[in-house]
């Protein structure tokens, strides 16, 4: 099953959680989220068609502000390290960046969230080294809460790395994780 499919039916079971809280209103201010999950590299893509396929864990931390439906927030993701082809090489891409979050509330305890921003993209492939590249990254996600100040959250995002020698390197992340509003 891909991550695309993964996701979808994770947020389906996000949104049938039947949760502990109560709608608390306004859910401004500081945040801490962790989360951890899958990433699926799409690596050597001269052309969308000829990709390469490369699955790694992937731990993502981050912190924000939120001022009602909008969001701004810092985060770091390490998609982990990955072997692919030619045997003995590996893949490994780690970002820090900032994000634009807009929330829309679909309920009392549940609320989808979609993010926009800027990462620096760090790859490290052993065959050409290392190289960094600022990157446009996005995201959509869901997020249940369990109590006024903590939600589960379930979130795909997406980032690309820099495109050396042989092509391009995409990779979406498939995550759960935790939200403390504080």
């Amino acid at each position: 099953m891909n991550v695309r499919r993964l996701g979808a039916v994770a947020a389906l079971a996000l949104l049938a959680l039947p949760a502990a809280a109560q709608d608390e209103g306004d859910r401004s201010g500081l945040f801490l989220q962790a989360s951890g999950g899958r990433a699926d590299y799409d690596y050597d893509c001269v052309l969308p068609i000829a990709c390469r396929e490369a699955r790694a864990q992937v731990a993502r931390l981050g912190i924000g502000w939120r001022w009602d439906v909008f969001g701004i927030e810092a985060a770091f993701t390490d998609f982990g390290r990955s072997d692919i082809s030619p045997p003995g090489e590996t893949l490994r891409l780690r970002s820090v960046g900032v994000n634009a979050v807009w929330h829309l509330r679909l309920g009392s305890v549940a609320e989808g969230y979609l993010r926009a921003g800027y990462a620096d993209v760090r790859q490290d492939r052993r065959i050409d080294g290392r190289s960094s590249r600022a990157s446009p990254t996005f995201g959509v996600g869901i997020a249940a809460w369990v109590a006024p100040t903590v939600a589960l959250q379930l979130g795909l995002d997406h980032a690309r790395g820099d495109r050396r020698g042989w092509g391009s390197v995409g990779v979406s992340a498939l995550t759960a994780g935790i939200r403390l509003q504080l």
